[in-house]
């Protein structure tokens, strides 16, 4: 049984055994005996391009849009549902008809333009002036129009609140002026720093980003590659890559130009800071103090962030003749908790480390937490570096040593080399110079601030960042 609505509103059923198909997706053929072609109206023809087609040749083009076919004579028109979308309704003018009818009219998937938008037409007309001036004076670049026309169409246009089509311009120009950024979790205080200079680098270019949270699991940075793709955007910076997940080789098959930020990956294209020398500062800073017991909160592994700050730093104790046992090195997340657990467990062993090396600062308040419900303190009971250098880390109780990574500039400078890869040009990786600063957590009482966001700068490894120009 199937339910219509009679042209006087009416709901009945109609029962016929040819009569229950949809036009699919797929273009599937009708059940037998039912009528084979559509006859549609000139203005649905323009609208949906299916005037004369067989009807599962045009359930190809316009799938469900179609409606369906049933016996009788109906007829499909135009309604407005309740979240104002036009939609077609089958009208039964009786129950019971002979024969498999027509449909005589078919519904557009376009819905006309509310009442009240602006378009270029609209300018156009109101000026004086071809739609096409119009179009060419309100784009980026307006060519072969007087800066005077340019003016005027541009003044009308805020007055009236013209707002451009996205999508039109996307299918004219095949750009939506759209940058995909992948992020573990934009609440990470690091990830927004980074994500900040991207999208204010994005904004200065005339792109819009759009950003979303994968946790740092396979299954979701998949998920989230789709949804990016989906949206067509023209570019995708990833700041998430990961050795045990597929994603770069998924995006290598996708076409789309894209760039990594903060974390790298062999002979990938890539923006972040010298991880390696991070940990060798704070290495060679421990030991110009005399520490030679060492605990490190090494991060995800996973993740070259973890897995080159810690590698530096050991190399670094190695080469000084101090080499670490596995035992004091503790894979993790760069979180609070994460960095508490692991410090719990460090300073739960026989032989406590002297001084804990975290990757993140989040992970050494983390420490600093484990110290202080053990009535420990740092520096005098263990010594405590971070990496970062976040603005929280000069404002705790006991000030972090950290190793400063420009996170702001790093997130600019990947959009800029994205930027140049769309441009079609050469690009290279960057890498971004890591400085130490000494504060209380490892040298004692914390040097005199300046007027500087930072204490007073006895860097260790300073220098200008390496911020080679994108050509």
């Amino acid at each position: 049984m199937t339910k219509y609505i009679r042209c006087d509103g009416t709901k009945v059923q109609h029962s016929c055994h040819r009569v229950d198909r949809t036009l699919s997706e797929e273009g599937e053929s009708l059940e037998t005996g039912c009528a084979r072609r559509a006859i549609v109206s000139n203005e649905t023809e323009a609208a949906t391009g299916v005037y004369g087609r067989s009807a599962a040749d045009a359930g190809k083009h316009v799938g469900n849009s179609v409606g369906k076919w049933a016996c009788g004579s109906v007829e499909v028109v135009h309604r407005v549902s309740a979240d104002d979308r036009v939609v077609p309704t089958v009208y039964l003018p009786g129950a019971g008809g002979a024969g498999c009818g027509r449909i005589h009219r078919m519904p557009s998937r376009k819905s006309p333009a509310p009442r009240g938008t602006v378009t270029l037409a609209l300018l156009a007309e109101q000026l004086g002036v071809h739609v096409s001036t119009v179009s060419r004076a309100l784009s980026e670049n307006p060519v072969g129009v007087s800066a005077e026309t340019v003016a005027r169409v541009r003044e009308l246009a805020g007055e009236q609140g013209y707002r451009r089509n996205a999508a039109a311009l996307s299918l004219r120009t095949g750009r939506t002026k759209m940058i995909g950024v992948m992020v573990p979790r934009l609440t990470d205080v690091v990830l927004a720093t980074i994500y900040d200079g991207i999208d204010q680098t994005a904004i200065d270019a005339g792109y819009n980003t759009v950003v979303v949270n994968t946790r740092d699991r396979p299954d979701l940075q998949r998920s989230r590659l789709d949804l990016m793709l989906s949206r067509q955007v023209d570019g995708i910076i990833v700041g998430d890559s990961r050795t045990d997940s597929n994603l770069i080789s998924e995006l290598h098959g996708c076409g789309v130009p894209y760039v990594l930020v903060a974390r790298r990956m062999p002979r990938e294209i890539s923006v972040s800071t010298d991880d390696l020398e991070g940990g060798r500062l704070a290495a060679e800073h421990l030991l110009s103090l005399g520490h030679r017991r060492i605990g490190i909160v090494a991060g995800d592994p996973h993740a070259s962030t973890g897995a080159e700050r810690t590698l530096g730093f050991r190399r670094a104790y190695a080469a000084a003749g101090y080499p670490l046992p596995d035992d004091y090195v503790i894979p993790s997340g760069f979180d609070v908790r994460s960095g508490r657990e692991a410090g719990d467990h460090l300073l739960s062993l026989p032989h406590p480390p002297t001084a804990i090396f975290a990757a993140s600062d989040f992970a050494a308040v983390g420490v600093m937490g484990a110290m202080r419900d053990r009535g420990l303190e740092a520096p005098g009971d263990v010594a405590v570096v971070g990496f970062n250098d976040l603005d929280v880390a000069s404002e705790l109780p006991t000030p972090l040593t950290s190793v400063h990574s420009p996170l702001f500039e790093m997130g600019a400078l990947s959009m800029r080399v994205l930027l140049s890869l769309l441009r079609g040009r050469r690009v290279r990786s960057r890498l971004l110079q890591p400085t130490l600063y000494p504060r209380a957590s490892t040298v004692g009482e914390s040097p005199i601030r300046t007027s500087a966001d930072h204490p007073r700068r006895s860097e260790v490894g300073a220098g200008s960042p390496r911020r080679a120009q994108v050509p």
